[in-house]
């Protein structure tokens, strides 16, 4: 009995090992890079990436936005302010 308890202790370490030798390295699941620059939603105060941030240029200066909601409510404060 003790035999048998070994020898399938014994394959669960030779299967693991074998496992992680062929392991596929991990996916990137999105665009960004290690370092890319976040950009702040003047809306809502979150920091996203620049690369999926959605952007709108006011008064010459480029504003990056979380959500196309968030892009639509501060056209929106605009223009309720005047």
């Amino acid at each position: 009995m003790i035999r048998v308890l070994y020898l399938f202790i014994l394959g669960l370490v030779f299967y693991w090992a074998l496992k992680g030798i062929f392991r596929r390295p991990p996916q990137r699941r999105g665009k960004e890079l290690e370092g890319e620059e976040m950009v702040q939603d003047p809306q809502c105060g979150v920091y996203v990436p620049k690369s999926r941030a959605i952007a709108m240029t006011r008064r010459g200066k480029q504003l990056y936005f979380c959500s196309e909601e968030c892009k639509r409510k501060y056209s929106e404060k605009l223009r309720d302010e005047g």
